[in-house]
């Protein structure tokens, strides 16, 4: 079987799917729950001490399953989360089910914010996007750094990888050393 012609581009919607998420070994690292829900309680709990969280509007972007947006919500944030794969809708929790949706960070602004719930506001108080930006292509970096400041309305924070101890993580299509990440 010729995997070129089987496997889902990195980069794409399609390559974020139900194997990536559940399956070990497989693409992803998502499939140890308890390992996933530990790292999204610790960050939160980051997020929380350096922001404050209760009663401010929240976009986690590159929410892969919603398990951080389920953190978030219990910390008293109005949160939302989008992720550009379409498993996140039927694999979130519940409490975070209308509050997440499929889109491409990548696209343009109103491309990317088609599917946000109704009631999700225009701007958030606080967008994080936490070791997603590297999933995107290089020539769409530009755009999904101006499109989070677009989505921000008081706080953006973002954490990216960079340096030689993640050039070959085959999951990333957008590594960069710091200097280029801030002339973007």
């Amino acid at each position: 079987r010729d995997n070129a012609m089987t496997e889902p581009r990195r980069g794409t919607p399609d390559y974020y799917d139900h194997d990536y998420f559940e399956v070990e070994g497989v693409r992803g690292a998502y499939h140890d729950f308890d390992k996933t829900r530990d790292f999204y309680h610790q960050y939160s709990e980051l997020i929380q001490i350096a922001f404050g969280l209760s009663g401010k509007t929240h976009l986690d972007v590159g929410c892969a399953k919603g398990i951080s947006v389920s953190e978030y919500l219990r910390r008293g944030a109005n949160a939302y989360g989008t992720d550009i794969s379409f498993y996140l809708e039927q694999a979130c929790p519940t409490d975070v089910r209308g509050r997440a949706w499929q889109g491409d960070l990548g696209r343009p602004f109103e491309e990317w914010m088609a599917r946000k719930p109704g009631d999700a506001p225009e701007e958030f108080d606080l967008v994080t996007c936490v070791e997603t930006i590297e999933h995107v292509f290089p020539w769409r970096a530009p755009l999904a750094v101006t499109n989070l400041a677009r989505a921000t309305r008081l706080w953006l924070y973002l954490s990216i990888p960079c340096g030689p101890q993640w050039d070959k993580n085959q999951e990333h299509v957008c590594i960069r050393r710091e200097e280029w990440w801030r002339h973007q």
